[in-house]
C-alpha cells in the first residue's frame, strides 16, 4: 500500500519495468533496473533518496548511513517478521517537522533519542546477521518506545506494538516515518 514506510512506489516500480522487459525478452542489468526504478521514484516524489530502490531491488536487507554508499548485508534470522498496516497513510513531512522541532526546542534530549536510536539499529544488524530474534524483539520495541517519545508514532501505531506484544511476539515497533502507516 501507498504512504506506508514500505517502499510501495519503489515496488511497483521495479515490478512494472521487469514486466516490460520481460514481455519484449529483452535482458535487464541491475544498473538498468536502478536507473528505471530511481527515474519513477523521481516522478513520483520528486527527489528521492534512491534507498527505496535499492532495497527493493535487493535480495538482501540495504544498510543505509546518510552521505554513505549503500551495503547489502546476509540475514540469518529465523524468526518471523509480521508486518500490519494501520490504514492511516503516513505522514513523513509531519515526521520530520516534529523532529525538527524537537531538536529547536531541546536539542541535546532530541539529538540523544536520535543516537540512540542509530545505537539500536547498529545492534539489530548485527542481531540479524547473528540470528538473535529474541534480542531483535527486544531492539525492536526499544526503539518504538524512542520513537514515542520523539513524538512520531500515532494510537493506531501503539496499539499494533501492544496487540502484538500482547499475542507473545518478541518485540514490535513502527517502520517508515511514523505517524501512520
Amino acid at each position: 500500500p501507498q504512504e506506508r514506510g514500505f517502499g510501495a512506489s519503489a515496488a511497483f516500480a521495479t515490478s512494472i519495468t521487469k514486466a516490460f522487459f520481460d514481455y519484449v525478452k529483452a535482458p535487464l542489468s541491475p544498473k538498468q533496473l536502478k536507473h528505471f526504478t530511481d527515474l519513477a521514484e523521481g516522478i513520483s516524489h520528486g527527489s528521492a533518496s534512491g534507498l527505496d530502490a535499492a532495497t527493493v531491488g535487493s535480495d538482501d536487507p540495504i544498510w543505509f548511513v546518510k552521505n554513505e554508499t549503500l551495503t547489502a548485508f546476509k540475514m540469518t534470522l529465523t524468526g518471523t517478521l509480521v508486518v500490519a498496516d494501520t490504514g492511516i497513510h503516513g505522514q513523513t513531512m509531519h515526521a520530520v517537522n516534529i523532529v525538527k522541532s524537537n531538536l529547536d526546542d531541546d536539542y541535546d534530549l532530541t539529538w540523544q533519542k536520535i543516537v540512540h536510536l542509530g545505537q539500536i539499529a547498529e545492534k539489530v544488524r548485527a542481531d540479524l546477521t547473528h540470528n538473535h530474534p529474541e534480542h531483535v524483539g527486544l531492539l525492536f520495541t526499544a526503539a518504538h518506545h524512542e520513537l514515542q517519545s520523539l513524538g512520531v508514532s500515532h494510537p493506531k501505531l501503539d496499539n499494533l506494538v501492544n496487540a502484538a506484544l500482547h499475542a507473545g511476539a518478541l518485540g514490535a515497533k513502527l517502520t517508515g516515518a511514523g505517524i501512520g502507516g
